[in-house]
């Protein structure tokens, strides 16, 4: 089929009047291919802007390259050719036009590509220089040394492209790259998945919208197991097992397996594992939900590690004491689900969330070194924390592959991470990391049953690639490049935010939002400190007992780092004394405030909330959140309408906040809290934990059977929980299945109460609890558990 302009619709597989006999005919797009069109080159040449080597040779070699399919980007500067190099990852080469360099920054350049980029060609172009004028480093980092005067142009571009190609066919990991060699066969495949490589979407009109918005190459990279070249991610096969041993070697680990269903699944896989019936697992009390679910799919029995928390809520770290032996062994002693009147039993496995939810992280080996000798496995959940290993000037000893202070007496350690989470991968692409004990060693067959247990047998292999690039991605120099300029940008938020709120602060009434964050460091302000020191000291980022901005009353020495990229901003409301003063602004109206104005942020506490720097954040992302953290402000100022403020909001609830002001609201929201004596009652409910009296797993199975009924809060006392209730905030259980509400933890209900008042008084604000069921009775928002049904 032909367009007018007698020229072949790219969209068309074929011309169809050369297809008689055919009642239809599907009509493919065009796919792109890899190629080294795709990657151009930089030619540096010159100070002047002119390009002036014998005959132009610099604007001969772009020409020559373009007829090679190489593209060039030509910069006349040292300085713009870097800005260019560090903006453009796409370049498949660096060419030097060595005699028009600036003589102070040629040598200084070829180093600093180096720096940022150890594997790209990088050329070296001279007529006449003598090598000796050319410095060690340099000659270290160059490809190819080029005189210009001795081959000929074509010849020049010829090895140019040599080297391109090598580059650009080593660039890609294993995984990703047997998938582009699959998709370039173009193969016919009778094979699930049934949609061919996208042919059976385009049948239909949404199926083809579909087809066209996500591209041919996912449709056609998405392929059976059967594939031997891309391997079987359940054997570990050809391309993802290599793939999976390049990636232990990334992340320090001795083994590496992919998940692909998140790092929920990555947890019981760990469980399933290693711990068996009746097995006792320490676990943080502030554990994610799929630890829970471990426990209950092992039927194993939990003793709780308990984490310290401070006025605003935020999570702290579980105390040191808490791992220590006669610690462990008194939890165990008073536990109804343990029976110890033989001995205390062994400890199959400790499990610890690493960072925290509000981004503090452990020293892991002083943890190592308390459990080593009465507890087999170390476990860290690692979900938020996958980037830790790239910059060891600060995370060194703070996350679990590290291999800081190890020991022949300490145990096997287990690391779950998102990858997806905070570096570069499809959602739900999660990775588990082992690192053998030196008595313990984990064997690889063992594990993979469990494994087997949690994988599907049809993988999705664009996601399974994605984790093979993006541990390409953090390979060598290319993870701490790209580790550094994340925290840097976190740096320049954080000093930005201290800086506005020093400012604000000076004026008449004026207010603003400040950072968890030390104040100042050796007597220097925050904001004033290095950069340099910043990114290069964990120092700058140590939680210390005798500090006040943290506010933690519970604290051991050089124990925990705040990380730099997780950056919790306070608003007026709370002091870190848990005062409350007589106005503030809960955390609740500026996420929502933000949301409406396009800005979604983490995780939302009373009185802060949370903002994750990853390698997509840019500093467009930071700069306006500032300015809508600012608009906000003035708006709070004025008491300007909710209608002008949050117009969603108020569409929404018309009767509630069309005629409130902003400043109404939060003082009215705040009022609220103050009343209930939030602080108090936030903290004071975690004192006593709950009356355990069924195992997870027994409350779980009363669960299954229907043997449980929904109780609304007031009926409570006495009942025994068949779920697990997690209010955010704080983010940490209030009650595990097989728990006993109580009158010893009747803080509990009544916290329950204050948030399901507030929902019913502040629509549109609503809490988040995990476990609980809302029912809507008398027109008001009912709160009720699912109870285990007491027994006749």
């Amino acid at each position: 089929m032909k367009r007018h302009d007698g020229k072949r619709n790219p969209h068309m597989a074929a011309d169809l009047s050369d297809v008689s006999g055919y009642t239809s005919a599907l009509l493919v797009p065009e796919r792109s291919v890899l190629s080294i069109s795709d990657f151009p080159a930089l030619i540096v040449s010159g100070e002047t802007g002119c390009i002036s080597l014998d005959s132009s040779l610099m604007l001969q070699l772009q020409d020559h390259l373009q007829d090679l399919d190489i593209s060039a980007i030509l910069s006349s500067s040292v300085d713009d050719a870097f800005n260019i190099f560090k903006a453009r990852k796409d370049l498949s080469c660096v060419v030097m036009d060595w005699d028009n360099l600036n003589a102070k920054q040629r040598n200084a350049f070829a180093v600093r590509i180096r720096a940022v980029n150890a594997e790209i060609p990088l050329f070296l172009l001279t007529r006449e220089v003598d090598v000796d004028e050319i410095k060690d480093r340099t000659l270290i980092s160059l490809t190819e040394y080029v005189w210009t005067s001795e081959d000929s142009i074509s010849f020049i571009a010829g090895t140019i492209k040599t080297e391109v190609e090598r580059y650009c066919h080593e660039l890609l990991p294993p995984l990703f790259k047997s998938l582009v060699e699959y998709v370039n066969k173009y193969k016919y495949d009778w094979a699930v998945p049934g949609h061919s490589g996208g042919s059976a979407f385009l049948r239909s009109p949404v199926g083809t919208a579909f087809f066209k918005f996500y591209g041919e190459n996912i449709f056609r990279s998405d392929i059976n197991t059967t594939c031997r070249p891309v391997g079987s991610v359940l054997e570990h096969s050809s391309a993802v097992g290599e793939s999976e041993k390049q990636a232990a070697e990334v992340f320090g680990a001795d083994l590496t397996y992919y998940v692909i269903n998140g790092t929920s699944t990555s947890n019981k896989i760990i469980f399933h594992a290693f711990v068996c019936d009746d097995d006792i697992v320490l676990i943080d009390r502030n554990c994610h939900k799929s630890i829970m679910h471990g426990i209950i799919m092992t039927r194993s029995r939990p003793v709780y590690l308990r984490p310290v928390r401070n006025s605003h809520g935020i999570i702290g770290p579980i105390p040191l004491k808490e791992f220590e032996r006669l610690t462990v062994e008194k939890c165990v002693k008073e536990s109804p689900l343990i029976d110890s009147k033989n001995g205390i039993p062994e400890i199959t496995m400790a499990v610890v969330t690493n960072s925290t939810y509000d981004g503090l992280c452990y020293n892991v080996p002083k943890i190592k070194d308390k459990i080593e000798d009465f507890v087999r496995y170390l476990f860290f959940d690692e979900a938020w924390y996958a980037y830790a290993r790239f910059f060891p000037s600060i995370y060194g000893p703070y996350y679990g592959m590290s291999n800081a202070g190890l020991k022949l007496s300490h145990p096997p350690v287990f690391v779950s991470q998102s990858t997806h989470k905070l570096l570069a991968a499809f959602s739900q692409g999660s990775m588990v990391h082992i690192k053998h004990g030196s008595k313990r060693k984990i064997d690889p067959d063992r594990f993979n049953e469990a494994f087997m247990m949690h994988t599907t047998t049809s993988p999705f292999d664009p996601l399974l690639a994605s984790l093979d690039v993006s541990s390409r991605m953090m390979k060598g120099a290319h993870g701490k490049v790209i580790m550094r300029d994340i925290i840097m940008e976190a740096i320049e938020f954080r000093k930005k935010m201290a800086e506005l709120f020093k400012r604000k602060q000076s004026e008449k009434k004026g207010w603003f939002f400040s950072v968890w964050q030390p104040k100042e460091i050796e007597g220097v302000p925050f904001e004033d400190i290095p950069d340099h020191k910043l990114i290069s000291s964990p120092n700058c980022w140590r939680l210390r007992p005798e500090d006040e901005w943290h506010g933690f009353k519970e604290l051991d020495h050089d124990y925990m780092i705040l990380d730099p990229i997780k950056v919790t901003v306070v608003s007026p409301g709370i002091n870190m004394d848990g005062s409350m003063p007589e106005s503030g602004v809960p955390a609740s109206v500026i996420t929502s405030f933000l949301e409406e104005a396009g800005v979604l942020v983490e995780k939302v506490n009373y009185y802060s909330f949370l903002i994750l720097f990853s390698p997509g954040v840019t500093n467009g992302k930071s700069g306006t959140t500032i300015a809508r953290l600012l608009r906000f402000e003035r708006l709070h100022r004025h008491n300007s309408p909710i209608s002008e403020a949050m117009p969603g909001l108020a569409a929404k609830y018309p009767a509630v906040y069309e005629k409130t002001g902003l400043r109404d609201l939060c003082t009215r929201m705040h009022n609220y809290f103050k009343a209930a004596n939030l602080v108090d009652l936030m903290s004071d409910m975690y004192d006593v934990l709950p009356q355990p009296c069924m195992t997870p797993a027994a409350a779980y199975q009363e669960l299954i059977r229907g043997t449980v009924e929904y109780v609304p809060l007031d009926n409570l006392e006495g009942r025994i929980s068949a779920v697990m209730v997690v209010p955010y905030p704080p983010g940490i259980p209030v009650i595990m299945p097989g728990e006993k509400f109580t009158g010893e933890s009747n803080l509990i209900i009544d916290y329950l109460k204050l948030c399901e008042n507030y929902d019913n008084d502040f629509p549109g604000f609503e809490n988040h609890i995990h476990g609980i069921a809302r029912f809507e009775e008398q027109g008001r928002n009912v709160y009720k558990v699912s109870c285990v049904k007491h027994k006749n």
